[in-house]
């Protein structure tokens, strides 16, 4: 059964890669570098000023928590795992297209992209969804854009997403929960 699992994860990953060209590959580096978002979490944090202006000093420590979470818990699990990515797979290395040889580390399993993306996503709606209701489906896309990017790229197979996506959901409920308790004992509800 993690045989089949397995060939599947590889099939996954070789059908989405495949589908590169000149500007996908442009776009995809663009989409997963860090630094693209930054205007995007500037947004983000000037909205959660708007709402929560009184607290924003504890919203960026919990943002800053989350993040640290689901970063060094996706290294902590690539440790552990020791899953090699797509690209330091010795049966797939010739299969796969790389854009700019650019392989990354030797482990993959858990995606710190997808990780990061989904805590940060899922806290944001959490905080932001009564107010700010159209930032759901941005989030949603924001997420499986960056997820999306690392398998075309070669950097993951989708179950290092799913597992990332699975680390950034627990994370982000344990942030918000501690927030939320935060909030209460201050008797003010968020």
């Amino acid at each position: 059964m993690l045989d089949w699992i397995e060939h599947m994860d590889q099939v996954a990953l070789l059908w989405i890669n495949a589908k590169h060209t000149e500007w996908l590959d442009t776009f995809m580096i663009f989409v997963t570098n860090k630094f693209t978002w930054i205007p995007f979490y500037v947004l983000l944090l000037f909205l959660m000023w708007k709402q929560y202006r009184s607290k924003i000093y504890w919203l960026i420590a919990c943002v800053f928590a989350l993040i640290l979470f689901a970063d060094q818990g996706s290294n902590l699990m690539k440790d552990s795992f020791k899953r090699y990515r797509p690209c330091h797979n010795i049966d797939l290395q010739s299969k796969v297209h790389l854009v700019n040889n650019k392989c990354g580390g030797k482990f993959g399993f858990v995606s710190a992209h997808a990780a990061n993306s989904m805590a940060l996503a899922l806290f944001v709606v959490l905080m932001l969804r009564k107010k700010y209701a159209v930032l759901v489906p941005i989030m949603i896309s924001y997420t499986l854009l960056i997820s999306y990017s690392r398998i075309y790229l070669a950097q993951h197979y989708p179950l290092d997403i799913l597992g990332g996506w699975m680390l950034g959901i627990l994370v982000a409920l344990l942030v918000y929960r501690l927030f939320s308790r935060y909030s209460l004992f201050s008797n003010q509800s968020i």
